[in-house]
C-alpha cells in the first residue's frame, strides 16, 4: 500500500500546473522572514510530532482551519479540501493550503480521519540541506528509498521515528542519490529537502511501504 506521501503525488500535480498558470501572471514580492515557516529550524513550541501547536492524533479541523488563519506565511480563506482514505481504506479528507509569499506554489497540506489530524507536510521556502536536519535532529533511525521508480525520479526519506518525522528529497540527476545509497555510500549533505512531513510512527507502520528501507549510512563530511 502506499502510503499518503505517494497518494498524494497526481493531485499536487494538478494543483501546482493550475496555480503556476495563475502566478505567472502576477508580481510578487520576494518572500521575507516573517512569511516564511522557519518553524523547523527554530523551533516547535509542543512536543514532536507537531506543527505550530497542532498535535498529530489529537488536534481536530476546527483547530487545524485556527491555526491556519493565524499563521502569516499562510493565504488565509484560500484552503483546498479533497476526498482521501487512510488507513484501511478509512474516508479521510486532506486540505492544501497557499503560502502568502506566493515564493512556492503550494506551502504544504494534512491529512484528516475521523476529524483528527493524521499527517502534516510542508514545502520549505528556503534551501533546508540533509546537514540541517542533522545538525537539528541528529541521525535518523533509518533512510527509505524509491528506486526505480514510475516517474523516473529518485525519491528517499529520512525517516526519525521517536519525533514522528521524515524529510523527503527528490534527485533526478542522471546518477543519483539512491543509485549512491544502493551502493552503500554515504549521503551527500548539501542535497535540498523537498519536504518535511509529521506523522505518528504506529500509523506509519500499519500503512506498509513502497519503498526500500536501509540503514542511516551518514554523510560524507561525517
Amino acid at each position: 500500500m502506499n502510503s499518503p506521501r505517494r497518494q498524494l503525488i497526481p493531485k499536487l500535480f494538478a494543483l501546482a500546473l493550475s496555480l503556476s498558470v495563475l502566478s505567472s501572471c502576477i508580481s510578487y514580492p520576494p518572500p521575507t522572514q516573517e512569511n516564511i515557516d522557519k518553524s523547523f529550524l527554530e523551533g516547535e513550541s509542543c512536543t514532536l510530532p507537531c506543527w505550530h501547536g497542532l498535535i498529530i492524533n489529537k488536534s481536530t479541523k476546527d483547530d487545524v482551519t485556527a491555526t491556519l488563519n493565524s499563521l502569516p506565511f499562510v493565504e488565509h480563506n484560500t484552503y483546498k479540501e479533497y476526498s482521501s482514505l487512510w488507513m484501511n481504506d478509512i474516508p479521510a479528507i486532506e486540505i492544501f493550503f497557499k503560502c502568502a509569499s506566493h515564493y512556492a506554489v503550494t506551502c504544504g497540506g494534512v491529512l484528516l480521519s475521523d476529524n483528527i489530524l493524521r499527517v502534516v507536510w510542508i514545502y520549505p521556502e528556503y534551501d533546508l540541506t540533509i546537514k540541517n536536519t542533522v545538525d537539528k535532529l541528529g541521525s535518523p533511525d533509518f533512510v527509505e528509498y524509491e528506486w526505480p521508480s514510475i516517474s523516473g525520479k529518485c525519491s528517499f526519506s529520512l525517516m526519525w521515528t521517536d519525533y514522528g518525522m521524515s524529510v523527503t528529497i527528490n534527485d533526478n540527476r542522471r546518477y543519483n542519490e539512491c543509485e549512491s545509497i544502493i551502493e552503500g555510500n554515504r549521503i551527500s549533505p548539501t542535497l535540498i529537502v523537498d519536504s518535511i512531513t509529521y506523522y505518528s510512527f504506529d500509523d506509519y507502520g500499519k500503512l506498509g511501504t513502497c519503498c526500500t528501507r536501509v540503514s542511516w549510512p551518514g554523510t560524507k563530511d561525517e
